[in-house]
């Protein structure tokens, strides 16, 4: 078996036929797909065993809703191949996407990773997002600076999923609610040593689908966006030492994660957390090195200014400033 592809599915019944017919119909045929259905209260799970009844490459998993990340660390657990890839059970594959992925394999390159490109996909139809030509490669800053968060349209060598040499098998953080996606993959790269990034843009990414197992994006708490925000920090910085890159302060990755920190700061004013108590986290939670990294984010206006107060710990200037736009809203 060449490739496992796992597809987490929830509440996806309108579209998930037109996802699992284009599996199907690859030219590239040595696959099998997990099937996860994640607890979905809709016919999605029907549709899944409909599909495995048709096709012995299709293995469903029923299971209680546990997230996407969830789904996609049982499909792991259950994946025969010796790549990995993620399709979102909306999405849809050109006809030889797996083949063009697969290509540096069958042409006998000995990478650890394949990175392909894709388009953005809507009613009014496709959007062509330009990915990088053809290219091998063991530079690996080139990698981080240019690789996609999403972990689709992506090959990853199981083997090396499941290698406990590093300390664990590397998995999804079932505790992250944002940017799980980049953070694995990050924690990815930094077991590998050579990939391939490949032109296709035979992933079709539906833009306009916003209740699918990864895309929807629900109600998160300030714990949830904290903890997300530092294991990503954490897996991105983690890449900037292994990869020897002194100015890390200038890349567009750093300012993302400061994005992420101040967003999670915002997240404290979206319940009904008292004002000592927001005060204490700002204190305790936002260490000097995530401030930092706050101070790069690219943001406008009204954020940027928030962002000088808290990055100078005026705290409670900072909060009496959030309190007044969130009770405004």
């Amino acid at each position: 078996m060449r490739i496992s592809i796992i597809i987490p599915v929830y509440k996806v019944e309108k579209y998930l036929s037109d996802c699992l017919d284009s599996i199907i119909s690859q030219s590239f045929e040595d696959w099998e797909a997990i099937l996860v259905d994640d607890g979905s209260p809709d016919l999605s799970g029907v549709i899944c065993d409909e599909y495995a009844r048709k096709d012995n490459r299709f293995h469903v998993i029923h299971k209680r809703n546990g997230g996407v990340s969830s789904a996609r660390n049982v499909g792991i657990a259950n994946a025969k191949g010796e790549w990995v890839t993620f399709v979102d059970s909306d999405d849809i594959l050109s006809f030889t996407f797996l083949q063009e992925l697969y290509s540096p394999i069958a042409n006998g390159e000995s990478v650890d990773f394949v990175h392909g490109g894709c388009s953005d996909w809507t009613e009014e139809g496709l959007t062509i997002n330009q990915f990088y030509e053809y290219r091998i490669d063991t530079n690996m800053p080139f990698l981080f600076s240019c690789m996609r968060g999403l972990p689709f349209s992506k090959l990853f060598r199981l083997e090396i999923l499941n290698d406990v040499s590093a300390g664990n098998m590397l998995r999804f953080d079932e505790k992250m609610v944002i940017a799980e996606d980049l953070a694995f993959t990050f924690d990815y790269i930094l077991r590998i040593e050579k990939y391939a990034l490949v032109p296709t843009v035979g992933y079709y990414y539906r833009r306009d689908n916003y209740e699918s197992a990864t895309k929807i994006r629900r109600e998160i708490s300030y714990e949830q966006e904290l903890h997300s925000s530092v294991h990503l920090y954490e897996s991105m910085m983690k890449c900037f030492q292994s990869f020897k890159m002194d100015m890390y302060k200038n890349s567009p990755r750093y300012s993302e994660c400061g994005s992420h920190f101040l967003e999670t700061a915002f997240a404290l004013y979206r319940g009904s957390c008292q004002k000592e108590i927001r005060i204490s986290h700002l204190k305790n939670d936002f260490r000097n090195e995530y401030l930092e990294a706050i101070k790069y984010a690219k943001t406008l206006h009204l954020k940027r200014l928030l962002a000088f107060f808290l990055i100078r710990k005026n705290y409670r200037i900072y909060d009496f400033v959030c309190s007044l736009i969130f009770k405004a809203l």
